[in-house]
């Protein structure tokens, strides 16, 4: 799935549709990066994503942003997405 590929139509105000996905960075790794993720998003939905280094948050970000390809499951982006991005100043 690519940003350019977004289908216009949301089904039940859900913008962002993640089901039973694994990613991985690698094509061909048995190891996901992430495993069985499943998420929904509403329109109007504002959501921050938050944990420690090293939890998937950067990937699931890349995910839903079409950067990262997934081994299974679905992804559906809906409509338009915004994106804000934090750059670490320690």
């Amino acid at each position: 799935m690519h940003i350019r590929d977004m289908k216009k139509q949301r089904q039940d105000d859900v913008n962002i549709c993640i089901n039973c996905t694994d990613v991985s960075w690698e094509m061909n790794s048995l190891k996901p990066t992430l495993k069985d993720i499943n998420l929904k998003i509403k329109y109007v939905e504002k959501v921050a994503v938050c944990g420690e280094v090293g939890t998937g948050k950067s990937t699931l970000m890349s995910l839903i942003l079409g950067e990262v390809p997934y081994i299974n499951g679905t992804v559906d982006v809906y409509g338009k997405i915004a994106y804000v991005s934090q750059t670490a100043w320690i």
